[in-house]
């Protein structure tokens, strides 16, 4: 008997195996790689069919191509600021990394900065699977030496003595993983990386239960990816600038000259221009300390300057924010999930720009510093993120 019911249950399945064996088709013909959710449009056969193509893995479905988007999770989300207690919630979603189009990209790659390595910006689409919050601002010197009792070794002669609400500086890379796990162990979250030693000589890397995209399943604090901070910076903009703005060619060469105390774009000419012509140096000054509007300093967070539409102060200006990825200055080209950079490098990837640079080409979304992670610098410091849901969504979460 139960013979007979199996053979009698497999009848229609047979029977919809395809435009070759009958319609309708089944879902794995249907759906293909591309669809989610329930879908309702041609099949094979020329008939209209709806059915429930289940989840969204990532970019593959992100569209481009001719290839149709049914995933709303492969949209960036509508933005909308989501703050508390220092803390933006931001959610999963797709969006394009780095940029082919910026034609500041090749005076960036060969800036002659020295002792500074510059990463390409070869534009993919990324996936990232869950949403996570971010610190809305860098950072403080109060919050850094209260938290690991002692305070990041400073040149002799620096400029600026202990500011309690300003951004945290001259810590390495180990240090600011450090201060991570210190954050997680009070908190009761397990931590990120693993860590030895102490204060400015502590030596850390990823724990290898979360090595690689593992990372975004640790429970406790941890740097950002260079996916999560592009992603979080950008704030649901493709443009240069989070406030809408791109940078054209004479753009690329507008700087703040120290000597005159103004900004000018000489676009490689000798009829320079005033860097006002352009909208993006208003917007950066609205939003950044950087050479122009600093007078020399790194100024305290969360004032004066307006936040990006997730509530991020600081994310271009301020100081440099280290990154959790290795990365060479090669970047990757192919679409991604979750990805979280090589699994060992030289360099580790810094982001924003600092209160001390005046080239505003560098301060777009797309580009990226590395640095070795023992580096230490008066302008560069670090923001942490913490992952809040992980794995794939439905459509529409």
């Amino acid at each position: 008997m139960r013979l007979l019911l199996l053979l009698a249950s497999l009848v229609p399945l047979l029977a919809a195996q395809g435009c070759y064996q009958g319609c309708p088709q089944t879902a794995s013909e249907f759906c293909g790689n591309r669809n989610c959710g329930q879908v309702t449009e041609e099949n094979a056969c020329g008939e209209v069919q709806t059915i429930d193509c289940g989840r969204c893995f990532g970019p593959d479905i992100c569209g481009g191509g001719g290839v149709p988007n049914v995933c709303s999770f492969c949209k960036t989300p509508a933005v909308s600021r989501d703050c508390t207690g220092g803390w933006c919630k931001i959610p999963a979603g797709c969006f394009r990394m780095g940029t082919d189009q910026s034609p500041c990209t090749s005076d960036v790659i060969a800036s002659p900065m020295p002792f500074t390595t510059f990463g390409q910006e070869t534009m993919h689409e990324v996936a990232l699977t869950h949403s996570f919050q971010i610190m809305d601002a860098e950072a403080t010197q109060a919050a850094f030496s209260d938290l690991m009792d002692y305070r990041p070794a400073r040149n002799e002669g620096q400029a600026q003595a202990f500011m309690p609400d300003n951004p945290v500086e001259y810590v390495s890379w180990h240090e600011a993983a450090a201060y991570a796990n210190a954050l997680s162990t009070k908190e009761g979250r397990e931590p990120c990386y693993a860590c030895s030693g102490e204060d400015a000589k502590v030596t850390c890397e990823v724990r290898e239960r979360y090595a690689g995209s593992a990372i975004y399943d640790c429970p406790g604090y941890r740097l950002p990816t260079d996916a999560e901070w592009e992603y979080a910076f950008r704030g649901g903009k493709s443009t240069d600038f989070y406030t809408g703005q791109d940078l054209d060619a004479a753009g690329c060469h507008c700087h703040h000259d120290v000597e005159a105390k103004a900004c000018t774009c000489d676009a490689k000419s000798d009829s320079p221009v005033p860097c006002d012509t352009f909208g993006f140096y208003g917007a950066l000054n609205d939003t950044a300390w950087w050479e122009q509007n600093s007078g020399g300093i790194h100024h305290p967070v969360r004032t004066t300057k307006t936040p990006n539409p997730w509530g991020l102060y600081d994310v271009a200006g301020n100081v440099f924010e280290w990154c959790h990825d290795w990365s060479e200055t090669t970047m990757a080209s192919a679409k991604a999930t979750d990805p979280a950079g090589q699994p060992s490098g030289t360099f580790k990837v810094v982001r924003s720009f600092a209160f001390n640079w005046g080239e505003i080409r560098f301060f777009r979304a797309s580009t990226r510093r590395l640095e070795t992670p023992d580096h230490v610098c008066h302008s560069v410091g670090f923001r942490l993120v913490r992952t809040l849901t992980s794995g794939p969504l439905q459509e529409g979460s």
